[in-house]
């Protein structure tokens, strides 16, 4: 089912970690809309994708640390069709620590990222 809201552009941050990955979409505005934590298994790779499945339009998938702790969430992603792209973290330390914001700002870097 889509959300009421599906026909706006949305931004997904995935902040990654040895053994779950937190899920956020935002609007292109900034507006928070899903945060959610999944596995980092097969199974929450599926999960993850149908969530973001629900939006009509995704803009890009911002995904921390493609080359290792991202690795399989981003192959999904990818494969499914989506753009992705890693953030740049280094102006977000003292923020990162929170996983909910973490996850809110990879989406938020996400449009810039890849430029």
């Amino acid at each position: 089912m889509m959300h009421d809201n599906d026909s706006s552009a949305v931004v997904v941050g995935i902040d990654t970690h040895a053994d779950t990955h937190h899920v956020a979409v935002i609007t292109n505005y900034g507006r928070p809309l899903v945060d959610v934590m999944v596995p980092a298994t097969a199974s929450g790779y599926r999960k993850a994708l149908a969530l973001v499945g629900e939006y009509s339009q995704v803009d890009k998938v911002g995904i921390e640390c493609t080359g290792s702790y991202g690795a399989g969430i981003t192959r999904k992603f990818l494969d499914a069709g989506y753009t992705v792209v890693e953030p740049e973290f280094h102006k977000l330390t003292v923020i990162q620590r929170s996983w909910v914001w973490s996850s809110l700002f990879t989406a938020l870097d996400a449009p810039r990222a890849g430029h």
